[in-house]
Order: structure tokens, then sequence, then C-alpha cells
């Protein structure tokens, strides 16, 4: 579970594997962010930056995020999707805790 404080803007790394050893890099990924009691998206489909088989997904959790308010102290899911030809999976979840 990775901890994250309420009101913070800051990336989560999500390192990817390839156990076929086919990609190297990967070029575009998005992300999800649900809150644990399944109720509310606080992200869809969100871009997320990429570096090699790394997916840096920016969460705000601040007042000025995609909510235009501070998110509840609690537990949240996160999910990645990138494209690999011909298929586009999507991982998670990542169990996220935001924590005052």
């Amino acid at each position: 579970m990775i901890r994250l404080t309420v009101g913070t803007k800051q990336y989560v790394v999500v390192p990817i594997k390839d156990l076929t050893g086919v990609v190297s890099a990967l070029t575009t990924a998005t992300f999800d962010v649900e809150d644990e009691p399944h109720t509310t998206w606080y992200y869809s489909a969100q871009s997320a930056v990429v570096s090699g088989m790394d997916i840096y997904c920016l969460l705000n959790t601040s007042a000025t995020g995609p909510t235009s308010a501070i998110w509840p102290a609690g537990r949240y899911q996160l999910f990645v999707t990138f494209p690999v030809t011909p298929e586009i999976p999507r991982l998670g979840p990542i169990d996220l805790l935001l924590v005052d």
C-alpha cells in the first residue's frame, strides 16, 4: 500500500516489467483512481508521464485537483492502462492510503 498525505500533489510511480522481454519502453499510459467504497472516480483516463518502463501518475488530492475539493482521508485504488500492440492491458488495483 502506498501512503499519501491529504491535500498534496505528488507522483505515484508504477514500474512495469515485461516478462517476455519484448517491450523495453512504453509510449503512452493513462490512469484511473477510485475510492475504496467504489462510489467515486477521482481520475478517469488521465494522461500519465512515461519514462522507459515506468508510469508516473500525478495525483492532486488538493482543492486544485480534479474534484475542486480536498480528497477525504481513506483508501483508494489506482489502475494504469497502456498500449502494447495488439493489447491494451489495465493493471491494478494498486492500493493507496490517503492520511491526514
